[in-house]
This record gives C-alpha cells, structure tokens and sequence, in this order.
C-alpha cells in the first residue's frame, strides 16, 4: 500500500493497515446488462457480508455507475476528484492515476 494511503487509513480514519480489510477495486458491469442494478446488488451484499470489517473500495472518477453506487451505500470518499464540483479534490489525487477515487466504509464502532 503506497505511503500516503497507509498514512491517510492510519491517521485520518483511524484504521489500523495491519488489522483486516476487505477491499474492492475496479469492479464493473458489461454494458448490455448496465441499468439493472446488478452492481449496486453486489456492492450491497459486500456491506452485508463484512458488517465488522472497513471496506475499501477503489473506483474511477469516470466510471459509469460504482462512484454514485458508493455515495448511494454510505461509503465516505477519502480521495479523489469530487463529481459535480468543478476538479474540487478530497484530500489528495492518486499520483499513479488522478482518474483514481477511494471510498471506505467504516466499521460500525467508527459511525
């Protein structure tokens, strides 16, 4: 996990990079079964099944449906461009891929 992450997980959202995750990245759904809400079915079951555990997910600012599916299901953005804001940034772009957001949504005890 690069630095800057490791140190915003650490210190801004008090999650411990060396306690348990579940992490998600990049998920998606092919175009001719876009509109169904499969993606927001699999996300949810995610939350369901990991109900102790933070979960990270990873995104692209551009992708078609996981951003507002995220925001939708009580994810915080942690970094990234914000959508609908004129390039307003949370915290800091991904130096790998600026088109790069992070969600996590936090353990019970953290809401």
């Amino acid at each position: 996990m690069p630095a800057k992450i490791e140190a915003l997980l650490t210190n801004m959202l008090k999650v411990d990079p060396s306690s348990p995750i579940f992490y998600t990245s990049e998920s998606g759904t092919r175009p001719d079964w876009r509109n169904r809400g499969l993606a927001s079915i699999a996300i949810g079951s995610i939350v369901r099944a990991q109900p102790n555990l933070p979960i990270v997910l990873r995104t692209n600012f551009n992708g078609p449906s996981l951003y507002g599916i995220a925001t939708k299901l009580g994810f915080a953005q942690v970094y990234g461009k914000i959508r609908g804001s004129n390039e307003q940034v949370v915290n800091f772009l991904d130096e790998i891929n600026p088109e790069r957001v992070l969600f996590v949504k936090y353990l019970k005890s953290l809401v």
